[in-house]
């Protein structure tokens, strides 16, 4: 059966994320663009009697009266067409779920749509009584993790726990081998949070570490610990949890190329980096049969600290960590049980619409697999499939005539391009097996641990084969697009809705939606992460020559200087470093589809329009400085007015002069390809 695997963080990094903003931009030598420098709707509101120039904020000018109809409420963070979409796509999954658990055609076992109606029926019967067997068995468990008594108990809970698809303590994974994109890999993944609370904000803020000790204290309550002795042992265990904050690398999740923080270490070399245990125990204790020999690792610290912590002396807080995770992990099950783990206070809900979001949140692979049978199309795919190869032609042509690089250096590009592998919807097709049907237990809590059971299982089973570049790697009703070094994108279904795509809209508008888009994942193949990767997805640096590293290297320095030099809010400026590689897939992604129509100057500017409305968004000021801060992507009116201002194309359609606010020196000007 095929298994669809989120993209892990590392790789997220490198896909079309939605991100929304509704701030302004400036460059540091004259206002390039929206003059919207607040989300209140006092600011939208003024800004209705604005008159905005195409010259002066191209964003702001086709965004202008899309912006006017959006409110913020104080629930809200963002709005825009990535959002519009998001309520699309959850109403189409409800309207499919429906269809299906209606039905009176007997469906066969073990097929999405039996697992599905099952699923379905026993999580609203939960969600009408609130009965299930949650409570006992946390209850079983939480007393063997408590009442272990030397080191080899605690082993063999933490094994238990990890076949019930709890990860804790040691964050292993089994995914795609970031630095040879032929084979899986495993991972000893940096530890970033516990319990759903930041191990940075546990270092940092007073308030968290209290929100810990209060929710560590409860769990032990729960297995019988008297209050008084349950805030001492809870206290203890959040020092620890300190001091594994203070042997964390947090660097790490802001690293300009995350995959620069990945390396392979073989066994017997991780064996140094652990104090105090060997990379064959922890194997040991989850069962792993390694084929490799090797690990994928990030923060050498953290692992030696796990590693000399994970001692006899350190019982009590091992104890503590497992019996975390297991509440943490049934916690929505629970809740009546134990209100404190209910913080936003139980709500009289729709329990038709609640039973479809838990169904699809925990099936989310049947879910996408169903969501493609209902919603993706054949006229759709033709259209797409034109796309990727109109779009494939296009970087040909622009590597072809990149002669600023070596001949050879282009050789090696076009390879990579014309071996990259491109999945639109279907991916691989569904395998039904009778033995599927057996993921329904007695009850909606007992269906959700064999779900997380049989993850596990699957992980195991992709150990030493190769990976499978036909399959979606993300799913199809996520609203999102990715590229992964092993030389694949995909682009899901959930996306191929309007402003990005419509079957019946003009091709050029198409082209300037989901076609940029497309162009924009092909484009990180090439970008200043992902360039030093070969065809076939492995890390190889050395197959560009030295001469046109240090003229990549030159180039990088420009696109940042020229980022770097845009803010919002006319303050706050963009990191150039840190989304290099999204501006690069961004200005590539626009040039390639001007490329396309280089001899069409009509459906350019419909490509560019419809590039402006798909980052048509509004959001609250404090998130717009936080992903200002945090996201890989530079801010969306930056992602229009930046990369217009340096394509050639735009100033001659809208006839940009010197004085325009988009106006740009051509000395100044960035570039992917020319």
């Amino acid at each position: 059966m095929r298994h669809k695997k989120r993209i892990r963080s590392v790789c997220l990094a490198l896909s079309l994320v939605i991100g929304m903003s509704g701030c302004g931009v400036q460059k540091e030598e004259r206002v390039a663009n929206s003059n919207q420098e607040s989300t209140q709707e006092s600011d939208v509101e003024a800004s209705k009697e604005e008159a905005i120039r195409a010259q002066d904020d191209f964003y702001g000018y086709m965004n202008k009266e899309k912006l006017s109809t959006y409110a913020l409420h104080y629930t809200d963070q963002m709005l825009g067409a990535a959002k519009d979409i998001q309520n699309q796509v959850e109403e189409e999954i409800y309207v499919m779920i429906q269809e299906i658990v209606n039905s009176k055609e007997a469906f066969v076992l073990g097929s999405d749509e039996q697992i599905i109606k099952d699923a379905y029926e026993q999580i609203k019967t939960y969600l009408e009584n609130k009965e299930s067997s949650a409570k006992d068995t946390y209850l079983q468990l939480a007393k063997q993790i408590m009442d272990a008594k030397n080191m080899d108990e605690i082993k063999n809970n933490f094994s238990q726990l990890r076949q019930r698809g709890i990860t804790s303590y040691w964050n292993i994974s089994v995914n795609d081998n970031y630095l040879d994109g032929t084979n899986h890999a495993l991972f000893l993944d940096q530890q970033t949070e516990y319990c759903g609370v930041k191990l940075e904000d546990i270092y940092k803020k007073d308030d968290v570490r209290k929100q810990l000790l209060a929710y560590m204290t409860e769990a032990l309550v729960t297995t019988g610990v008297a209050p008084k002795e349950a805030a001492k042992q809870a206290k203890a265990f959040v020092y620890f949890m300190i001091d594994l904050s203070c042997d964390t690398d947090f660097s790490i999740q802001e690293a300009v190329s995350p995959l620069a923080t990945i390396r392979e270490v073989k066994n017997e070399d991780l064996n140094s980096i652990l104090e105090g245990m060997k990379i064959e125990d922890v194997e040991a204790i989850y069962d792993i049969d390694n084929p490799y020999g090797a690990w994928l690792i990030q923060d050498e610290e953290q692992l030696a600290f796990l590693s000399k912590s994970f001692q006899e002396e350190n019982l009590d807080n091992l104890k503590l960590y497992m019996l975390g995770d297991l509440l943490f992990a049934y916690k929505d099950y629970l809740k009546e049980d134990y209100p404190f783990l209910d913080a936003g206070g139980t709500k009289k809900k729709d329990y038709d619409q609640e039973a479809a979001y838990m169904v699809a949140n925990l099936f989310h692979d049947e879910v996408s697999d169903l969501y493609v049978k209902y919603y993706y199309t054949e006229e759709m795919d033709q259209v797409i499939q034109k796309m990727f190869c109109d779009i494939v032609d296009s970087y040909d042509d622009l590597i072809t005539n990149a002669d600023w690089l070596t001949k050879e250096t282009r050789k090696q590009l076009l390879a990579k391009l014309h071996n990259m592998h491109f999945v639109a919807g279907t991916g691989t097709p569904h395998e039904i097996r009778k033995e599927d049907a057996n993921v329904i237990g007695k009850d909606a809590f007992e269906t959700m641990v064999n779900v997380k059971k049989r993850e596990v299982q699957r992980d195991m089973e992709i150990l030493g084969k190769p990976i499978d570049k036909t399959q979606n790697n993300m799913l199809s009703m996520e609203v999102n697009a990715a590229y992964s070094p092993c030389n694949t994108f995909t682009i899901t279904v959930a996306i191929m809705h309007a402003p990005y795509f419509d079957v019946h809209a003009d091709y050029a508008s198409n082209m300037g939606g989901l076609g940029v888009v497309m162009g924009h994942e092909m484009g990180h193949a090439f970008d200043s992460n992902c360039i030093v990767f070969d065809e076939n997805g492995k890390y190889a640096p050395e197959k560009i020559c030295q001469e046109d590293q240090a003229l990549l290297k030159t180039r990088l320095q420009q696109m940042e200087n020229y980022y770097s030099g845009m803010t919002i809010m006319d303050i706050y400026h963009v990191n150039g470093a840190k989304t290099s590689g999204e501006n690069y897939a961004d200005i590539g992604a626009v040039e390639s589809v001007m490329n396309v129509f280089r001899n069409d100057k009509e459906s350019q500017k419909k490509a560019i329009e419809n590039y402006a409305r798909i980052w048509c968004t509004l959001e609250e000021s404090g998130m717009a400085l936080d992903l200002l801060q945090n996201d890989e992507h530079s801010p969306d009116v930056v992602r229009v007015n930046a990369v217009l201002s340096s394509i050639k194309e735009f100033y001659e359609i809208y006839d940009v002069k010197p004085g325009d606010g988009m106006y740009v020196a051509p000395e100044q000007r960035v570039s992917r390809w020319e």
